[in-house]
């Protein structure tokens, strides 16, 4: 069962890859049609995802996917990037989509960690966390 840290956090990391090619497309390749989209989609799906609108995320993610497919076969992504994108898109889209079915479990309890165990260095920054 997946939980909404779970989601949010495959969101973030597929975002930020997405984002990465973004910039090599507009920057480096000067592709002006892909990028956009893609930077454009990447913005929607943080959105979705953040207002626990499931299922436009999950729309947002397939086209994502499908937008990284098409750019693979105009020759401007490698195969091996694409294949490690279409693989993380189908994993963040089959995530999304057991929530959407209402498959979505409790996120998991913080761990806390006792004051005795933060480095020192670490410790002065904590209000209350001095020797």
């Amino acid at each position: 069962m997946t939980s909404r840290k779970e989601i949010s956090d495959l969101t973030l990391r597929f975002q930020a890859r997405t984002l990465n090619i973004y910039r090599k497309l507009f920057f480096d390749l000067q592709e002006r049609d892909y990028s956009i989209e893609l930077r454009d989609r990447a913005a929607k799906l943080a959105k979705a995802v953040k207002e626990e609108n499931y299922t436009e995320a999950k729309s947002q993610a397939d086209n994502i996917t499908y937008l990284f497919k098409l750019a693979f076969q105009a020759n401007l992504i490698l195969p091996t990037v694409y294949q490690g994108l279409a693989i993380d898109g189908m994993t963040l889209s089959a995530t999304i989509e057991e929530a959407v079915n209402g498959e979505l479990g409790p996120d998991p309890e913080p761990e806390i960690i006792p004051v005795e165990k933060i480095p020192d260095a670490v410790r002065k920054y904590i209000p209350g966390g001095e020797k």
